[in-house]
C-alpha cells in the first residue's frame, strides 16, 4: 500500500516514481532484507570462524605432540649422570673435609 502511495501517475497516465521515492523504496529494502537476516548471518560466521579456530587448534596440538615425541633425550639423560657424578664427587669432598677435621682435633 506505501509503495502505490509513493508511486504518481504521470501526464500520459502511467504510474511513474520520483528517484528520491525509489532511492528510498531501495534503502528501505535492503535494511528490511538486512534485519531480517541478520542473526543468521552472525550465527553463520561464528560457526565459520570457530570451525577455523578449532581446525588450528587441532594443527598445533598434533604440531606440540610430534615435537615432543621427537624431543632428543640425550641432553637429559647427559644432565642427570652429571648430576649422580656430581653428588658422588660432593660425598667425596664431604668426607675427606670430615677426615681433615678428625685429623686436626686429635
Amino acid at each position: 500500500a506505501k509503495l502505490m502511495q509513493l508511486v504518481a501517475h504521470n501526464a500520459n497516465g502511467h504510474r511513474k516514481m520520483r528517484e528520491d521515492q525509489a532511492m528510498e523504496l531501495i534503502v528501505a529494502t535492503v535494511q528490511d532484507f538486512y534485519s531480517r537476516n541478520r542473526k543468521g548471518a552472525e550465527f553463520d560466521e561464528v560457526l565459520q570462524l570457530t570451525q577455523q579456530v578449532n581446525s588450528r587448534v587441532q594443527r598445533l596440538v598434533k604440531l606440540t605432540r610430534r615435537a615432543h615425541a621427537a624431543r632428543e633425550k640425550g641432553p637429559i639423560m647427559e644432565l642427570d649422570a652429571f648430576t649422580r657424578q656430581l653428588d658422588a664427587y660432593l660425598e667425596d669432598v664431604y668426607q675427606e673435609h670430615e677426615d681433615h677435621i678428625a685429623l686436626i682435633k686429635k
